[in-house]
């Protein structure tokens, strides 16, 4: 794929200026537009770069005012818009999106954890060790959730089962409800899921 990415120049303000005497024809209209280098990513301004620059013009007549002193009063009055950070705010918005859906998704889990249901999966992966599994809730008496392990261990983090997965009827793992947030905590439950789709293959039992 191909990235165009470089500085460009904006003009970020114009101003009409009716104090100041055109020293040709001696008009009091004169057009001030402020420009500013930015570097940009895929032509999407990223940050702006570099000094600003004042380019003072006669509005009559079109001839240019040169006032050093002039341009640095504009050039000091005129602020980088916000639209030249365009690429920060994006990944600033990205970022805060991203622990923002972990946040949430913590506080499911421990939810999910604490108010066990039937049809919760749990996902557990062995201490120190790359493999995991899936347990899914099918009973709950009093103080202990039962589940049905899935066929297939995995070795990766999985947050779905494979096509030719299942949870086997009979192969029963009993939990007592107050360790299900212990193991959470302690990261040997990954993740709880309760309102899962149908291409998680959760509901297959054989």
């Amino acid at each position: 794929m191909l990235f165009f990415r470089g500085t460009r120049t904006a003009r970020i303000k114009t101003y009409h200026d009716h104090e100041h005497q055109c020293n040709d024809c001696k008009d009091f209209d004169l057009k001030v537009k402020v420009y500013k280098d930015y570097y940009h990513f895929c032509f999407i301004p990223a940050f702006p770069t570099g000094v600003k620059t004042v380019r003072i013009r006669c509005n009559k007549c079109t001839e240019p005012f040169r006032s050093d002193s002039l341009q640095k009063q504009y050039e000091l009055r005129t602020r980088n818009p916000l639209w030249l950070y365009t690429w920060l705010f994006v990944i600033a918005l990205a970022v805060l999106g991203g622990v923002g859906a972990a946040l949430l998704d913590n506080y499911l889990d421990r939810n999910y954890a604490s108010n066990p249901r039937v049809g919760d999966v749990y996902t557990f992966r062995e201490a120190h060790r790359p493999f995991g599994e899936f347990y899914k809730v099918f009973r709950i008496n009093g103080d202990s959730v039962m589940t049905l392990g899935n066929n297939v261990r995995y070795v990766f983090d999985a947050s779905a089962l494979d096509s030719s997965d299942y949870f086997v009827a009979g192969k029963e793992i009993f939990f007592s409800k107050k360790d299900l947030p212990v193991m959470l905590d302690s990261g040997v439950i990954t993740a709880v899921s309760r309102h899962y789709g149908a291409t998680s293959g959760f509901d297959r039992v054989k």
